[in-house]
């Protein structure tokens, strides 16, 4: 399965919707700054799946190469995970 990048989506958009592609890319971005903007901890999208925040704890790391020890910060990620709807399209 090809990866999709950002203007496959767009003109994917584009030639579903019967849009230009300026127009998709202004829906496009809306979306991937609605979610980089909000602080909700889920957000559940009926039929399609759920994302979710996860806060990582600060960790001990090691360099494969050579061994030595580090700290990794705590951060914040994504997670998504598919509906069973999506789920079932995939497999």
């Amino acid at each position: 399965m090809k990866k999709k990048t950002k203007k496959d989506i767009i003109n994917d958009v584009s030639k579903i919707e019967g849009i230009n592609k300026n127009t998709s890319a202004e829906i496009v971005e809306s979306f991937f700054e609605f979610f980089r903007k909000n602080i909700y901890e889920e957000i559940k999208i009926h039929n399609f799946g759920t994302f979710k925040r996860k806060r990582t704890q600060k960790r001990i790391g090691r360099n494969p190469k050579t061994g030595e020890s580090f700290m990794i910060k705590p951060f914040t990620k994504f997670i998504f995970k598919p509906s069973n709807n999506i789920k079932n399209r995939i497999n």
